[in-house]
């Protein structure tokens, strides 16, 4: 009871005794799709509760857990899919003690996911109606192209959502966005041409006041243009060499806002 005392109304899934209850507007569209997703467009916010043996039930309860024992304090917010997702890894996990150690970490990403489904939780899951943060981190798109469920314009529309929304439930936080990172071993990669597309549109959003946006191309990328395995060894996902090139680069932020 004191959990859904916490999330209140604001929150569109009620989950009690293992079942969801679950708002018409996130439940439409159900053509499947490989992960057992279904298909929907950027723009319109989805939960992933209906699928099967994807963990975002379990998780989802986890983190309202988890904010409820910071009594709804929390330093950064994590927003994005695998990649973020990954912070919680056990070698990645070292990087981020070494880093942000005193910093109160909640991590709303979740593998797999794409614009729509952060989009979702950042607007519909209660999280940031409830949390008091500083400052939350933002990667989310990689999935929209590899999926192939849609186009650069139409990512860039969910992400430009999701940093709105943001802003809009937490007017005291800074936003930090960072680019889609670089994906495919080489430059001629067709994925290199979407995310340079996608990050070029969602760059303005952009103030220097309330959000900022980095792009970690150059570091993550070898003089060549190549991606080494060093840093992502599948040319998408992060190795804890790629995790401390993100940290470095979130860290002038988390200096300067989490306090």
């Amino acid at each position: 009871m004191k959990l859904l005392a916490l999330f209140g109304l604001a929150a569109c899934t009620l989950i009690t005794s293992g079942c969801c209850n679950v708002c018409p507007e996130a439940a439409k569209a159900e053509a499947s799709e490989f992960f057992g997703m279904a298909r929907s467009t950027t723009s319109t916010p989805r939960h992933r509760f209906v699928e099967k043996y994807n963990g975002w039930h379990k998780r989802y309860d986890a983190k309202r857990n988890q904010l409820y024992a910071a009594n709804k304090k929390v330093d950064m917010i994590y927003i994005g899919d695998s990649i973020t997702h990954g912070w919680e890894n056990r070698a990645s996990m070292e990087v981020q003690k070494k880093f942000f150690p005193n910093l109160n970490i909640l991590n709303l990403a979740h593998s797999g996911d794409r614009t729509e489904h952060q989009y979702w939780m950042v607007r519909d899951s209660g999280f940031l109606d409830t949390a008091q943060a500083q400052l939350v981190v933002v990667l989310i798109g990689t999935n929209n192209i590899g999926h192939k469920v849609a186009g650069v314009e139409a990512t860039a529309a969910g992400i430009k959502l999701i940093v709105e929304t943001i802003r809009a439930k937490q007017p005291n936080a800074k936003v930090l966005l960072f680019g889609v990172f670089p994906r495919g071993e080489k430059p001629d990669n067709a994925f290199r041409v979407q995310v340079k597309a996608i990050n070029a549109m969602v760059a303005p959003l952009a103030d220097n006041e309330n959000v900022f946006f980095v792009d970690l191309a150059d570091k993550l990328l070898e003089k060549d243009g190549s991606i080494s395995k060093k840093i992502m060894p599948d040319f998408l996902h992060l190795t804890p060499a790629g995790y401390t090139i993100w940290a470095e680069a979130i860290k002038p932020y988390a200096e300067r806002f989490c306090r």
